[in-house]
């Protein structure tokens, strides 16, 4: 088996926007049957912002509250003893490299947000002076200086 450093990990995460849908759902119902949850409804979200926007939407919110869920899942050390670590770990990575960037974890549906298709960094912080440091394929976007979010609504 391939060994793949953590570096290796953080690169491929942020400069590959490759998703693959059947890995995707097959990796949520796995956490969700680990956690003794039945299968959820899972919502494809372009990014972070549309999958607030699907969150609020489920729970009859404004488009501006947040939905702020508490973790559904258990820690590793939580997991039943007939998982192995290997199990674990194999099914773990299939859900990273299935192109997953977050998810909001509600009871009966897990809203998985797709990664960006564009990051740029500056020593480990997101950072662009001329334009998005981060971008998603939905058009939503987020400006960073040195790894400080830059609200760019003001008047």
């Amino acid at each position: 088996m391939e060994r793949i450093t953590l570096n290796e990990w953080i690169q491929k995460h942020l400069h590959d926007s490759s998703f693959n849908e059947e890995e995707c759902r097959a990796g949520v119902e796995w956490i969700y049957d680990l956690s003794g949850f039945k299968k959820p409804e899972v919502v494809i979200a372009g990014s972070p912002m549309a999958a607030q926007e699907k969150a609020n939407e489920l729970f009859g919110r404004k488009p501006s509250e947040y939905v702020y869920q508490p973790y559904l899942f258990p820690c590793i050390d939580d997991l039943p003893l007939h998982v192995s670590a290997q199990t674990t770990s194999d099914k773990l990575k299939g859900l990273i490299e299935a192109g997953v960037y977050d998810m909001i974890t509600l009871s009966t549906v897990c809203i998985v947000v797709k990664k960006p298709i564009e990051v740029h960094l500056l020593n480990g912080k997101l950072h662009n002076l001329d334009g998005p440091a981060i971008r998603w394929a939905d058009g939503s976007e987020l400006h960073f200086v040195d790894g400080r979010v830059v609200d760019l609504s003001f008047p």
